[in-house]
């Protein structure tokens, strides 16, 4: 393993990550998203753009690559990081993985409301940073025929590895370090090649090291625009941010929080258990920012419309108080009761 440090990078590639979603942008372009379905299983979701012009490498390096030239390729990969932001890099070649898979987009039909759903159950999951529909099935049969005559192209794979700190006050539940997922930003036909020949894929794994407090909590705002309207509703009701400042921008990520309150039949717990949480808050900007999401709920009901809400009830399982049934609510006076018991409840808990 070699290390790097890169002062005067071009800041072309680069990932976002929030220890919830891990984003490649290109030229700061949102181009792959990935982040958990939250569905109480290892399962992902990815999303892409439908880029597909990714010619970064020089000749010299990309010919390396292609020629299996591991030595040749070592010695001009310093001048291809200089493509990155600053920071320190560590370059590692890999050649014996035990099992690996790829995800894309259009690997499985089917999904309506979400690009991909992913489960990351084997050794390495590699996931592509441009259109798989774009990718030639004669060139990777060429790499194929390659491969199967003995020789190993080399792929390059980018991810980002974000040290803990003691002293940083962690943002999640658990106490570790935090790795981005893993990104080809080159060699995808190989890859591909690779996979479908069931052989160990070459690959530089470039490696960026960083602290805990370099993670990037505003990660919506490099979603937003790669993302469908179900997607988008997902990533906010499972990452959400308390926003209550008056920028477009914020403003612009509470409308989708109310757009859903208006007009999904089912509200989601965690959503709802935080605007009861704020509704008593001391600071008057986040009880304001809860009463206006109570307010969307109400619009729906005067609409005409019921919704589907969670309900606290009396646990008998040792350790819980309250455990989540479901009620219909049909009218405001019904949302009124409703409202009262669950803030309260939720107090409490």
């Amino acid at each position: 393993m070699n290390e790097y440090q890169i002062e005067e990078g071009q800041g072309i590639l680069n990932i976002v990550c929030d220890g919830f979603v891990s984003i490649i942008q290109l030229n700061e372009k949102s181009i792959t998203a990935t982040w958990p379905d939250c569905s109480g299983s290892i399962g992902r979701y990815i999303a892409s753009s439908n880029f597909q012009d990714k010619i970064l490498l020089t000749d010299n390096l990309n010919r390396s690559l292609n020629n299996s030239d591991r030595e040749g390729s070592e010695s001009l990969i310093p001048e291809f990081l200089n493509l990155f932001t600053n920071g320190k890099y560590q370059v590692s070649f890999h050649n014996e993985i035990k099992e690996f898979d790829l995800q894309y987009i259009d690997k499985y039909e089917g999904y309506k409301n979400f690009t991909y759903n992913y489960y990351p159950a084997v050794d390495r999951n590699f996931l592509f940073s441009q259109d798989a529909k774009s990718l030639s099935r004669e060139r990777i049969n060429h790499f194929k025929l390659h491969i199967e005559k003995g020789k190993r192209p080399i792929a390059v794979v980018y991810s980002h590895l974000y040290l803990l700190e003691q002293e940083f006050e962690w943002k999640f539940p658990y106490n570790d370090n935090v790795w981005s997922d893993e990104f080809i930003i080159d060699g995808h036909h190989k890859m591909v090649a690779y996979d479908e020949l069931r052989i160990s894929p070459n690959y530089f794994h470039i490696r960026k090291i960083l602290k805990l407090s370099d993670l990037d909590f505003n990660s919506f705002n490099s979603v937003n625009g790669l993302l469908t309207t179900s997607e988008i509703e997902h990533f906010i009701l499972n990452n959400l941010e308390i926003r209550t400042d008056n920028t477009t921008e914020s403003m612009n990520y509470n409308d989708i929080i109310d757009n859903y309150l208006k007009t999904t039949d089912r509200l989601d717990f965690q959503l709802l258990t935080k605007m009861a949480k704020n509704s008593n808050s001391k600071d008057p900007k986040l009880k304001n920012w809860s009463k206006r999401r109570f307010e969307s709920i109400k619009e729906r009901l005067n609409s005409g419309k019921s919704v589907f809400v969670p309900e606290l009830l009396i646990s008998k399982f040792v350790g819980h108080k309250y455990m989540v049934g479901k009620t219909e609510l049909n009218s405001l006076d019904e949302y009124e009761n409703w409202k009262i018991d669950f803030i309260t409840k939720t107090d409490d808990a």
